[in-house]
């Protein structure tokens, strides 16, 4: 055939070039590369009508002449003008047109299909739909097998599968066309539709590393159908492969609707007509498989679509409806309005009566300042604790709020869910809790029937739950109450009539009520979802807008109403850039809104929980319970500056110089890692009389002006001025692929002659025992071992600057350079210290003290406070009683065995870098740093729920340096997620 179709291209085209064949389902499609540019040809199926061809043509001329986001194919006339042709061979004619190559990669063999893809997808075809309007149907055929509409003449009555459960799946979808869409069919806009939005029909293209939508290719689909079909048929193929394919639905409405307003009739037809498309897809198919068992294009979706079939049944068509009703902006529910309108004629009353006692909101979301650290809220009897001290505080009797309020209370594992992204928790409240005393007498808040009375037994659970449902003018609701004591099962019946202000229940005690602290959980339901004895009481903050639609604010009975006077994320984000200084920078593409903490974990504002591997301050976990109630014991106590003697001061100078070995014998202490290399260099530079220095390269040591003047990190990259005349550097040529800077040496004994040529003389060295913000370098133990000879020949003094690798992080010592076999003569320290209290030290010996006490009395009015000193006693002890030294060494040996897996597995890692839990790896491609892959790596991290940086001269170094309390799980969450991200296109191109 390939000398036929060089036949056609020269002939008919007068095109010459190399010709690859494509995988297609009926016809033969070539891609031909040549100097006018890329084309593909087709060869039409024998059987299809040279009208129905010609019609495409016409059509994608038609397209070709209108304005698009976005590319289609455009029909090449031949050299006679001619948009079809006609051929033979091998004694068959073939019709025969050219047509443009959209470049790009196909829809199904890239990753990741973000949510913006997916509002591209819709956006694209939206457009696509309302452009299609214009142009006339007159002349294309209804009875398309693949048409949508002819659903039933496919498959009605169909048992083909020898499986009956894949059987059953259709006849379920079947009687659900039957009831649902059939009799709706009439009411939808019809027209043209492209009619086949699959994976290998869509193109995207790479932008920044991630895929932008970029074309809309194959038209031999065409035909017309109720119109929600593009959408349906484009969502049947986007949503396979992901755990919510509900939710990657939303996200390709959202952009459908921008250029094509959904009616009504389509927003609740979709959800059937999505399962139409995979229903149709599984049984031709299946009708295929017989005579073609060789042509895997023709199978390629059926596995993902019966999977993805078996997820759509598991979806309740109502909350199909109102997901997709909020995704293009309206109220979930169709009568949201009508009930409150219709709420508002009656006079409901609290379910809890709060006569003559006073009432006050409490606020237990993830900013809220009641709840304090897990331990603190974390049983029946601590909560209680926290609703006491508030009604103590606030001198009320009844607590009452929560609802959509994000709580941290469901940050916890049995909570989880996994979104398309990874991890997610339900962590948003849908009721009002109403705190009060066990016991305390639950009413009707209007007329109603019983809908259900059951013990939702379990901790965590509801306990016993009643569920009323009541009667508006033109809707009816149900309200639900849990937490209730065992004895309220007893007190009405399913089905009883009940009044408004009668008795229902009681609340109940722990453990009985769900082994709560005793409160009533009340919510309101639009629709139980066919739900019988309960309601999902929260949600992941991705359904806000579904929920909140469905269960309305339970204030409208009990009077208080949900506050909206909190900051949005955009208020937060544009007040943080008009009160600050630009160069105060945020982390990555989407910068986090950060409100609460806790151990290896951050959480935002959503309730999502991420994974920390960036903040090696809070070194035994952020919010650690010992290290809290160590400053709230001593704030209540004393806070004070040093000119008083202190029992504190004492205490924690003795115990941080017992892990130094000799001559260490003296402490000061200040407030940060930088002040404490700024008081080190004071020192070094008082005892000697000498000003200069000699520092890394790459090297970084605090903001401080003398820290800048030390930090190459600082002063070799954007902004900076380049090396002092008073500081000499020790180079890294490895870090700089070949192309190493001038000036820098290759040793103590360089740095210090160069000093000398200009008659200066070393006040000493400062250096990392391992280079951080190099990327984790651990440099050969004789390098520092020569830098620190040659600097005390020179009468200088060396300084290991171990603010961020001390406390056992490194795993195998306590201390970095306890790993050089080296001893300073001061050692700087900050960061973990203070587990992120701002505390700082510096540790020298007696003589290098005496020698800085010239006279000037050093005098630090924070530096050494009581409170900061408790902290470093409790972070010293925390690190001791839980043996964090040992957990770093043994996690970090895990982490680094999971590096090296990944590193055979893919070639971009390059160098393993780092110590204990200080590592991280080199991302290189052909020789060079591949900094912007490092970058969309950790961007790619955080949307999966684990926070990364990069790190290195060339920001290529992934690097990982969590609170040491991070565990194998954590590591093993952190491998697994990091492999899929190095699959994806951008990374594994």
């Amino acid at each position: 055939m390939e000398d036929f179709i060089f036949s056609i291209l020269e002939n008919h085209w007068g095109i010459s070039g190399h010709v690859v064949k494509l995988v297609g389902d009926v016809d033969f499609n070539f891609k031909i590369a040549s100097q006018q540019g890329d084309f593909i040809l087709k060869l039409q199926h024998p059987n299809t009508k040279f009208e129905d061809i010609a019609f495409q043509n016409d059509l994608l001329i038609f397209l070709n002449s209108q304005s698009f986001s976005f590319q289609i194919p455009a029909v090449v006339p031949t050299i006679q003008s001619e948009f079809l042709i006609t051929e033979e061979w091998n004694h068959i004619k073939y019709h025969c047109r050219l047509l443009t190559w959209i470049e790009g990669d196909l829809w199904g063999e890239v990753r990741p299909h973000t949510d913006d893809l997916s509002r591209e997808l819709g956006l694209a075809l939206g457009q696509l739909t309302v452009t299609l309007d214009a142009f006339s149907s007159a002349k294309i055929a209804m009875d398309y097998s693949w048409n949508s509409a002819n659903f039933l003449k496919v498959v009605q009555g169909a048992s083909r599968f020898q499986n009956e459960q894949k059987n059953e799946l259709i006849r379920h979808f079947e009687d659900h066309f039957k009831s649902q869409i059939a009799p709706a069919q009439s009411q939808l806009p019809h027209g043209i539709i492209h009619g086949d939005a699959n994976d290998y029909n869509l193109v995207v293209r790479l932008e920044n590393g991630y895929p932008k939508f970029h074309g809309v290719i194959d038209f031999g689909d065409l035909n017309y159908s109720p119109k929600i079909n593009e959408l349906a048929i484009a969502i049947a193929y986007a949503a396979m492969h992901v755990p919510n394919p509900l939710e990657r639905a939303c996200e390709v409405v959202k952009g459908f609707n921008v250029h094509y307003a959904l009616s009504e009739k389509e927003l609740q037809t979709l959800y059937g007509w999505v399962a139409v498309r995979l229903v149709l897809s599984v049984v031709h198919s299946n009708d295929t498989k017989g005579t073609a068992e060789d042509n895997d294009y023709k199978q390629i979706s059926a596995i993902p679509a019966w999977e993805l079939l078996k997820k759509w049944r598991d979806i309740h068509p109502n909350f199909a409806y109102y997901s997709f009703r909020a995704a293009v902006g309206n109220k979930a529910h169709p009568l949201y309005s009508d009930f409150e309108r219709e709420i508002r004629l009656v006079s409901p009353i609290c379910p809890i009566d709060s006569k003559g006692r006073k009432v006050a909101e409490i606020d237990l979301g993830t900013s809220g300042k009641w709840l304090g650290i897990p331990d603190r809220f974390n049983a029946p009897k601590k909560m209680q604790n926290v609703v006491d001290r508030f009604l103590e505080r606030t001198e009320t009797e009844i607590a009452i709020g929560g609802y959509m309020e994000v709580r941290p209370i469901y940050t916890q594992e049995r909570f989880i869910r996994y979104s398309n992204e990874g991890k997610d928790y339900r962590a948003l409240h849908l009721g009002q809790d109403i705190w009060t005393l066990a016991g305390t007498e639950v009413v009707a808040p209007l007329d109603g029937e019983v809908y259900s009375v059951y013990d939702n037994a379990g901790d965590g659970n509801y306990g016993p739950t009643i569920i009323l449902r009541h009667q508006l003018q033109s809707i009816s609701f149900f309200t639900l109450f849990g937490h209730l004591s065992r004895e309220s099962l007893q007190m009405v019946t399913r089905g009883q009539q009940v009044k408004q202000g009668q008795r229902i229940a009681t609340v109940g005690p722990p453990p009985e009520n769900g082994n709560w602290a005793p409160h009533l959980h009340f919510q309101l339901m639009l629709d139980m979802l066919d739900n019988q004895t309960d309601f999902i009481g929260v949600c992941s903050h991705y359904l806000h807008a579904v929920y909140e639609g469905i269960c309305p604010d339970p204030g409208w009975i009990t009077g208080w109403m949900k506050p909206s006077d909190r900051s949005s994320y955009q208020d937060i984000y544009k007040k943080r850039k008009s009160v600050f200084a630009p160069n105060l920078s945020l982390s990555y593409q989407k910068p986090l809104l950060i409100e609460r903490a806790y151990k290896q974990y951050l959480i935002d504002q959503t309730g999502r929980k991420y994974l920390d591997t960036v903040n090696n301050v809070p070194h035994v976990g952020h919010q650690h319970p010992a290290v809290v109630e160590a400053a709230i014991r001593q704030v209540e106590l004393l806070n004070t500056n040093t000119r008083y003697l202190n029992r504190s001061m004492n205490e924690y100078a003795e115990q941080l110089l017992s892990y130094f070995p000799p001559p260490f014998d003296t402490v000061f202490l200040v407030n940060s890692g930088s002040e404490a290399n700024e008081l080190a260099m004071r020192i070094a530079k008082t005892a000697t009389g000498r000003e200069a220095m000699i520092a890394m390269e790459m090297g970084y040591h605090g903001n401080t002006e003398a820290c800048i003047r030390v930090s190459s990190y600082k002063f070799d990259r954007k902004g900076g001025k380049g090396k002092p005349p008073l500081t000499e550097l020790i180079g890294l040529p490895h870090l700089h692929y070949g192309n190493p800077p001038v000036n820098y040496h290759p040793s103590g004994a360089s740095a210090i002659k160069a000093l000398e040529e200009r008659r200066e003389k070393p006040a000493g060295f400062i250096g990392e025992s391992i280079l951080s913000c190099a990327g984790q370098w651990v440099m050969d133990s004789s390098l520092l071992q020569e830098i620190y000879r040659s600097v005390r020949n020179a009468g200088g003094v060396c300084i290991a600057d171990e603010v961020q690798v001390g406390f056992g992080r490194v795993g195998e010592k306590f201390w970095g350079f306890e790993l050089m076999d080296v001893v300073p003569d001061i050692v700087t320290l900050g960061k973990p210290i203070g587990n992120g209290h701002p505390l700082g030290a510096v540790v020298t010996s007696k003589a290098l003290a005496e020698a800085f006490n010239n006279g000037m009395e050093y005098f630090n009015t924070f530096g050494g406070n009581a409170v900061s000193c408790e902290i470093g006693k409790a972070v010293l002890s925390v690190i001791e009683s839980e043996n964090l030294q040992v957990n770093a060494l043994e996690v970090g040996n895990h982490l680094f065995e999971g590096w090296r897996y990944l590193q055979q597995r893919h070639p971009i890692i390059n160098e393993l870098r780092g110590k204990g839990l200080f590592s991280g790896f080199e991302l290189t491609e052909n020789g060079k740093p591949a900094t912007e892959k490092a970058s969309y790596l950790i961007n790619r991290m955080r949307s999966k729920g684990i926070l990364m940086s990069t790190d290195g001269p060339y920001n290529n170094i992934i690097k990982v340096k969590p609170p040491i309390i991070f565990n194998r799980a954590d590591a093993d969450f952190l491998l697994e997620e990091m492999e899929e991200v190095l699959k994806e296109t951008f990374v594994n191109s």
